[in-house]
């Protein structure tokens, strides 16, 4: 008799997450905001509930429903905002999950963090929380150059660089529009930015893949591209391994994939936040590319106890570029076609809409279109992105 098919229920997710669960032979039902519903969601999963999933208490009454109906194996979260939630369904249904209540707590909330880290022994990034102008220019006296942000969030919300020559009222009020209650001052770490992308299973932790960033720049600093592999020496990418290493340990990571910012200066590795999810901005795709290593699968897999063998890589190098739009309203966006045709390309994918009014890059909202491109190396695989890029025009 054949084993009877696993079924797991998903807090929030998107179709790459939802196309897997198909793939690994899983039943599965979801928890989803009204947003994010989709036509593949609602023709494959068994049951989906449109719910607010931040509302935690709501959603385990609702998973307890769910699973009185049709039980579940497991509950899973790779949405950002759907893990804590994950994490509480899974102990009030004691079930397997890849998310925990303790370390979604922690890696949410980059204050706690931090004092995790300062907690085990692991000097990093000057912080404090702060509340009032005065509170962050006492900060930046102690400092120098700082980054104000938001405890909690994502997409770079809130980010707000301040010297001495910053309106910090200006930069206060750019945080709290936000709408997360903590902010923090962390003193500015100089030097390029890289994101760590590992899998950790039952608490053994593996780098996959090192990724470098570009950002708009001061003073909010909002991801306009990365490549795989970074142009590290081994030295580098061992100091690199061994701090994010410890920073999973630190937090007590157990299953899943993380997302690891962290910036190198003078030799020394400093991490700036980490997220037990996948890299956003396709950076997982860059990484299944690249390393052959599929997260999610693998996730499923670790946790449900199932057999997964990863392919091998399809390409030695992957790039994403993004295309900003900032001051203009935009009517058109030319060249997509032109740009998709280019050598080494593998997707160029647009979100404007035409009508849209774009003022300042203040976050990741103001990114209008990327281009996928794959290369023999990391400097081919940019170059086939940036000739792409410049295909297409913004009217």
């Amino acid at each position: 008799m054949s084993e009877p098919q696993r079924n797991i229920l998903m807090i929030g997710g998107r179709d790459h997450t939802f196309v897997r669960i198909g793939e690994m032979g899983l039943r599965y039902s979801a928890l989803q905001i009204r947003s994010h519903l989709t036509e593949l969601l609602l023709d494959q999963a068994e049951t989906v509930v449109v719910t607010d999933y931040e509302d935690v208490k709501t959603s385990v009454a609702l998973a307890r429903a769910l699973h009185r109906k049709t039980p579940f194996d497991a509950v899973f979260s790779f949405a950002e905002y759907g893990f804590l939630t994950a994490a509480h369904i899974a102990e009030a249904l004691d079930l397997p999950s890849n998310c925990q209540v303790p370390t979604v707590r922690l890696t949410r909330n980059k204050r706690r963090m931090r004092e995790t880290l300062r907690a085990a022994g692991i000097e990093d990034v000057p912080f404090a929380r702060v509340r009032t102008v005065a509170e962050i220019a006492g900060f930046v006296a102690r400092h120098g150059d700082s980054i104000v942000k938001p405890a909690e969030g994502g997409g770079s919300e809130g980010v707000h660089f301040v010297d001495d020559s910053t309106d910090i009222q200006t930069a206060l009020s750019h945080a709290l529009q936000a709408g997360r209650e903590e902010l923090i001052a962390e003193a500015f770490i100089p030097g390029p930015e890289y994101s760590v992308e590992t899998m950790s299973v039952g608490g053994r932790h593996r780098v996959l893949q090192i990724t470098e960033k570009t950002t708009s720049g001061a003073p909010y600093f909002i991801e306009s591209g990365h490549v795989q592999p970074a142009a590290l020496s081994a030295a580098d990418e061992a100091r690199i391994a061994e701090r994010v290493q410890a920073l999973l340990e630190a937090v007590g990571y157990r299953t899943g994939p993380a997302h690891t910012e962290v910036k190198l200066h003078d030799g020394a590795v400093y991490i700036i936040e980490t997220q037990t999810r996948n890299g956003g901005d396709q950076i997982w795709e860059l990484t299944l590319e690249t390393t052959g290593a599929d997260v999610f699968k693998e996730t499923f897999a670790a946790v449900l106890g199932l057999a997964y063998d990863a392919p091998p890589p399809s390409t030695a190098a992957m790039a994403i570029r993004y295309m900003l739009a900032q001051d203009r309203t935009l009517d058109a966006i030319t060249g997509l076609d032109c740009a998709a045709s280019s050598e080494g390309v593998a997707r160029v994918h647009s979100s404007a809409k035409p009508g849209t009014r774009y003022d300042a890059v203040l976050s990741a909202a103001s990114r209008v279109a990327y281009v996928l491109a794959r290369g023999d190396s990391r400097e081919q695989a940019l170059a086939h992105a940036e000739a792409a890029v410049a295909r297409i025009a913004l009217r």
